[in-house]
């Protein structure tokens, strides 16, 4: 028994001991692999320009609630309950049949006021969760001006004939 143990140590060292378990060579590959300079111009730190397609985290840009990063936030944590299109037809929806999400375009929704849906979002309402942990006000803001912007564009007709 003894023997099998030192014949797998030694196995083990001599394999070990090749170019693949080389510690210099990893880490010499590291120094050699492209990278980016910090973020500072000499002593100062500085900040680089975005990706192109990143979500800023906060800005005080007027344009986040004209719909787009209203969108954004909406299909991250909305979309998922209540439809991408706010129809409240979605897979969880189903597995709720008991108190399903309402319909974000429904006459209901439609004649609350903005404040009653702000608060909604941030603090939640029977089984949806407030999002005022995750979302900054500006955000919620944004989503409450996208539901809206949902409500227009869907037709209070076709809303009546889905329920």
């Amino acid at each position: 028994m003894t023997t099998r143990i030192w014949q797998f140590v030694v196995s083990v060292a001599v394999a070990c001991s090749g170019v693949a378990c080389s510690p210099q060579l990893d880490f010499e590959r590291m120094r050699q692999q492209s990278r980016a300079d910090a973020y500072s111009a000499g002593d100062v730190p500085t900040m680089r320009v975005p990706p192109a397609g990143t979500v800023p985290i906060a800005t005080t840009d007027s344009s986040l609630s004209s719909g787009e990063h209203g969108r954004l936030q909406y299909d991250v944590f909305c979309a998922v309950c209540h439809g991408p299109d706010g129809s409240g037809q979605s897979v969880m929806a189903g597995n709720m049949p008991d108190m399903a999400p309402p319909s974000l375009t429904a006459p209901d929704a439609r004649g609350r006021s903005d404040d009653e849906l702000l608060d909604i979002v941030s603090h939640g309402k029977r089984r949806m969760p407030g999002y005022d942990w995750a979302l900054t006000d500006v955000e919620r803001g944004a989503v409450v001006a996208y539901v809206r912007r949902l409500q227009q564009t869907t037709p209070a007709q076709q809303e009546a004939q889905t329920r």
